[in-house]
């Protein structure tokens, strides 16, 4: 069933195996690679998981749903977990791929109450003794993260998180604390030094995509899948469709929203649906009689970021990266951007 690249004919065919299921998680893998290839900048506890792998580790990066586009999009051929896994036999099937493979490292995102195949890689890893990491990308609904779909909590042997408040959590939930690295947002500081280098072609293409005239300011609403994720089991802080439809009535009372004075300024607001959303989750908003409207996931994150002239929400990673782009940045729900 495996659609990987045939390994190397020999043990040990590969020094890294990287996994991620969400965008956010991919991400991460996409900066940890990275920092592996530049070992400059590299956060100390990461080169000390790979330090006997040496310069240029050789690595495979296996991807599903949602973090295949991340990874095209950075440039990154993955493999699809889809047509490498078996439903029926995951745990089979996971073991079986290690022992092809023969990684020295595995390092992972993770991911929501929804999957937890992030979480049967790290067991069969541990099974075959091969040393597991997973880099958080947020310090959000970190039981989450770690619960498989027996409801049991699991840790890899290594935990990377951005902050002591991530931190603390993960420790909390009963993972062992000398297990637990701060390393920081890789993603964010990926992308701040990248920043200096972007062209705005693809941004400005976006905005006529859009629809936005000369003059118009663009409010781009970064949604989150809180109503799909409560569905699922995992109740969220705040609901993102009243979120919108606060801010939609802000504007058609003529509000000043984050410094756009919305009754003398023409105002155009792009909802950008996470990747999770449900299919037609926010069609009905363009039909929206006093507020001008569009629905785009098109161009990258970043890309629609920089088409944008405010970026509101409620404190989704999207708000965050346009804060390192020093992009004008105002959530919904009063989080600290």
């Amino acid at each position: 069933m495996s659609a990987l690249p045939r390994p190397l004919p020999h043990p040990g065919s590969i020094d890294i195996l990287y996994y991620a299921r969400d965008p956010g998680a991919a991400n991460m893998i996409v900066a940890a690679r990275a920092a592996l290839e530049e070992q400059a900048i590299c956060p100390l506890p990461l080169q000390i998981l790979a330090y006997r792998l040496g310069p240029n580790p050789r690595d495979i990066v296996l991807g599903k749903t949602f973090a295949l586009e991340t990874f095209a999009a950075a440039g990154i051929r993955a493999s699809d977990w889809s047509r490498t896994i078996s439903d029926t036999a995951r745990d089979l099937s996971l073991r079986n791929l290690l022992l092809e493979l023969g990684p020295q490292l595995i390092i992972t995102g993770t991911s929501d109450i929804d999957d937890d195949d992030d979480i049967a890689l790290w067991k069969a890893a541990e099974a075959l003794e091969i040393p597991a990491c997973a880099i958080v990308d947020t310090a959000g609904n970190m039981a989450s993260r770690f619960t498989d779909r027996t409801g049991a909590l699991v840790f890899p042997k290594q935990i990377l998180v951005p902050s002591p408040q991530a931190r603390r959590a993960v420790i909390g939930l009963g993972a062992r604390s000398r297990s637990v690295s701060v390393v920081g947002q890789l993603h964010l500081d990926r992308l701040r030094a990248e920043s200096f280098f972007r062209d705005c072609t693809a941004a400005n293409r976006l905005r006529v995509l859009w629809g936005a005239g000369i003059g118009d300011n663009v409010l781009l609403f970064a949604s989150e899948c809180g109503r799909e994720m409560t569905a699922a089991g995992r109740p969220a802080p705040y609901d993102e469709i009243q979120a919108l439809e606060n801010l939609l009535a802000a504007i058609e009372r003529g509000e000043t929203v984050a410094g756009i004075d919305t009754q003398t300024q023409p105002v155009l607001v792009v909802i950008r649906p996470h990747p999770r959303d449900s299919i037609g989750k926010y069609d009905r908003y363009e039909a929206r009689p006093n507020v001008r409207v569009a629905v785009s996931s098109g161009g990258s994150p970043t890309e629609a970021i920089l088409a944008s002239d405010l970026v509101v929400g409620m404190n989704s990673m999207l708000l965050h990266e346009a804060k390192v782009l020093c992009r004008p940045v105002h959530s919904l729900t009063g989080a600290t951007i």
